[in-house]
Protein backbone atom coordinates (compact mmCIF):
# COMPACT_ATOMS: atom_id res chain seq x y z
CA UNK A 1 0.00 0.00 0.00
CA UNK A 2 2.80 2.42 0.83
CA UNK A 3 4.49 1.72 -2.52
CA UNK A 4 1.29 2.56 -4.41
CA UNK A 5 0.98 5.80 -2.50
CA UNK A 6 4.61 6.68 -3.20
CA UNK A 7 4.14 6.02 -6.93
CA UNK A 8 0.94 8.09 -6.95
CA UNK A 9 2.69 10.96 -5.14
CA UNK A 10 5.60 10.79 -7.61
CA UNK A 11 3.29 10.89 -10.64
CA UNK A 12 1.24 13.74 -9.16
CA UNK A 13 4.26 15.90 -8.36
CA UNK A 14 6.09 15.14 -11.63
CA UNK A 15 3.87 15.97 -14.61
CA UNK A 16 6.72 14.97 -16.95
CA UNK A 17 5.60 11.38 -16.45
CA UNK A 18 2.69 12.21 -18.76
CA UNK A 19 5.12 12.25 -21.67
CA UNK A 20 4.91 8.45 -21.65
CA UNK A 21 1.62 8.98 -23.48
CA UNK A 22 3.46 10.78 -26.29
CA UNK A 23 5.59 7.67 -26.77
CA UNK A 24 2.62 5.30 -26.76
CA UNK A 25 0.48 7.31 -29.22
CA UNK A 26 2.85 7.01 -32.22
CA UNK A 27 3.13 3.28 -31.51
CA UNK A 28 -0.67 3.09 -31.65
CA UNK A 29 -0.53 5.05 -34.89
CA UNK A 30 1.92 2.56 -36.43
CA UNK A 31 -0.35 -0.28 -35.37
CA UNK A 32 -3.35 1.49 -36.93
CA UNK A 33 -1.48 1.99 -40.21
CA UNK A 34 -0.45 -1.68 -40.33
CA UNK A 35 -4.01 -2.72 -39.59
CA UNK A 36 -5.17 -0.72 -42.60
CA UNK A 37 -6.95 2.03 -40.68
CA UNK A 38 -7.53 5.04 -42.93
CA UNK A 39 -9.20 8.37 -42.44
CA UNK A 40 -11.54 9.66 -45.12
CA UNK A 41 -11.24 13.26 -44.03
CA UNK A 42 -8.02 14.08 -42.15
CA UNK A 43 -9.07 17.73 -41.86
CA UNK A 44 -12.21 16.75 -39.94
CA UNK A 45 -10.16 14.54 -37.62
CA UNK A 46 -7.71 17.35 -36.96
CA UNK A 47 -10.43 19.98 -36.46
CA UNK A 48 -12.24 17.68 -34.04
CA UNK A 49 -9.03 17.08 -32.11
CA UNK A 50 -8.36 20.81 -31.93
CA UNK A 51 -11.91 21.45 -30.74
CA UNK A 52 -11.58 18.85 -27.98
CA UNK A 53 -8.26 20.48 -27.07
CA UNK A 54 -9.95 23.85 -26.68
CA UNK A 55 -12.57 22.31 -24.39
CA UNK A 56 -9.93 20.59 -22.24
CA UNK A 57 -7.91 23.82 -22.12
CA UNK A 58 -11.01 25.71 -20.94
CA UNK A 59 -11.82 23.13 -18.27
CA UNK A 60 -8.18 23.10 -17.14
CA UNK A 61 -8.22 26.88 -16.87
CA UNK A 62 -11.37 26.69 -14.77
CA UNK A 63 -9.81 24.07 -12.48
CA UNK A 64 -6.66 26.20 -12.09
CA UNK A 65 -8.85 29.15 -11.16
CA UNK A 66 -10.52 26.99 -8.51
CA UNK A 67 -7.14 25.97 -7.06
CA UNK A 68 -5.64 29.45 -6.99
CA UNK A 69 -8.86 31.28 -6.16
CA UNK A 70 -9.82 29.17 -3.15
CA UNK A 71 -9.54 31.04 0.14
CA UNK A 72 -10.28 28.15 2.51
CA UNK A 73 -7.62 27.62 5.16
CA UNK A 74 -6.46 24.17 4.02
CA UNK A 75 -6.09 25.24 0.38
CA UNK A 76 -4.09 28.31 1.38
CA UNK A 77 -1.79 26.05 3.40
CA UNK A 78 -1.54 23.56 0.50
CA UNK A 79 -0.63 26.35 -1.95
CA UNK A 80 2.02 27.62 0.44
CA UNK A 81 3.45 24.15 1.14
CA UNK A 82 3.24 22.69 -2.39
CA UNK A 83 3.69 25.80 -4.52
CA UNK A 84 6.38 24.21 -6.73
CA UNK A 85 4.34 21.10 -7.44
CA UNK A 86 1.20 23.12 -8.14
CA UNK A 87 3.01 25.52 -10.45
CA UNK A 88 4.74 22.67 -12.28
CA UNK A 89 1.42 20.83 -12.73
CA UNK A 90 -0.54 23.82 -13.97
CA UNK A 91 2.19 24.96 -16.36
CA UNK A 92 2.26 21.43 -17.72
CA UNK A 93 -1.52 21.11 -17.99
CA UNK A 94 -2.12 24.45 -19.65
CA UNK A 95 1.00 24.34 -21.84
CA UNK A 96 0.41 20.84 -23.21
CA UNK A 97 -3.32 21.47 -23.71
CA UNK A 98 -2.48 24.58 -25.73
CA UNK A 99 0.11 22.63 -27.73
CA UNK A 100 -2.35 19.78 -28.35
CA UNK A 101 -4.93 22.32 -29.52
CA UNK A 102 -2.62 24.10 -31.98
CA UNK A 103 -0.69 21.05 -33.30
CA UNK A 104 -3.66 19.60 -35.22
CA UNK A 105 -4.22 22.93 -36.92
CA UNK A 106 -0.61 22.99 -38.04
CA UNK A 107 -0.84 19.34 -39.13
CA UNK A 108 -3.49 20.34 -41.66
CA UNK A 109 -0.59 21.53 -43.80
CA UNK A 110 0.63 17.91 -44.03
CA UNK A 111 -2.36 15.52 -44.09
CA UNK A 112 -0.04 12.50 -44.15
CA UNK A 113 0.67 13.03 -40.44
CA UNK A 114 -2.99 13.57 -39.47
CA UNK A 115 -3.50 10.26 -37.67
CA UNK A 116 -0.26 10.27 -35.63
CA UNK A 117 -0.78 13.92 -34.71
CA UNK A 118 -4.41 13.38 -33.71
CA UNK A 119 -3.63 10.27 -31.65
CA UNK A 120 -0.74 11.99 -29.87
CA UNK A 121 -2.82 15.05 -29.11
CA UNK A 122 -5.82 13.04 -27.92
CA UNK A 123 -3.58 10.95 -25.66
CA UNK A 124 -1.99 14.06 -24.14
CA UNK A 125 -5.33 15.84 -23.77
CA UNK A 126 -6.79 12.83 -21.98
CA UNK A 127 -3.83 12.63 -19.64
CA UNK A 128 -3.87 16.35 -18.84
CA UNK A 129 -7.64 16.29 -18.39
CA UNK A 130 -7.30 13.54 -15.77
CA UNK A 131 -4.51 15.52 -14.07
CA UNK A 132 -6.63 18.69 -13.96
CA UNK A 133 -9.58 16.69 -12.61
CA UNK A 134 -7.34 15.38 -9.84
CA UNK A 135 -6.42 18.92 -8.78
CA UNK A 136 -10.03 20.08 -9.06
CA UNK A 137 -11.13 17.21 -6.80
CA UNK A 138 -8.24 17.98 -4.43
CA UNK A 139 -9.49 21.57 -4.10
CA UNK A 140 -13.07 20.47 -3.48
CA UNK A 141 -11.91 17.94 -0.88
CA UNK A 142 -9.88 20.56 0.97
CA UNK A 143 -12.82 22.95 0.80
CA UNK A 144 -15.13 20.42 2.46
CA UNK A 145 -12.47 19.39 5.01
CA UNK A 146 -11.74 23.00 5.90
CA UNK A 147 -15.42 23.79 6.34
CA UNK A 148 -16.00 20.79 8.61
CA UNK A 149 -12.96 21.37 10.84
CA UNK A 150 -13.72 23.32 14.03
CA UNK A 151 -11.76 26.54 14.54
CA UNK A 152 -10.30 27.85 17.76
CA UNK A 153 -11.77 31.23 16.95
CA UNK A 154 -13.96 32.48 14.18
CA UNK A 155 -12.14 34.78 11.76
CA UNK A 156 -14.06 37.61 10.20
CA UNK A 157 -12.97 39.53 7.11
CA UNK A 158 -12.25 42.62 9.23
CA UNK A 159 -9.85 40.73 11.57
CA UNK A 160 -7.03 40.94 9.05
CA UNK A 161 -7.50 44.70 8.67
CA UNK A 162 -7.60 45.25 12.43
CA UNK A 163 -4.24 43.47 12.84
CA UNK A 164 -2.65 45.63 10.16
CA UNK A 165 -3.77 48.87 11.77
CA UNK A 166 -2.34 47.94 15.18
CA UNK A 167 1.06 46.92 13.70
Amino acid sequence: MADRRRIKDFVISHPGTDLIMLVLAPLASLWAQRAGFTVDSPHDLLMGTSTVGALVLASGSFAATMVYGSTVDFMVIARRRFHRELARNWRSILGWCFTATVAPLLAMLAPSIAVPTALSCIAMLGTKFVRSLFWFQYTLTLDVASASTPRLHEMRPADDLARRRKG
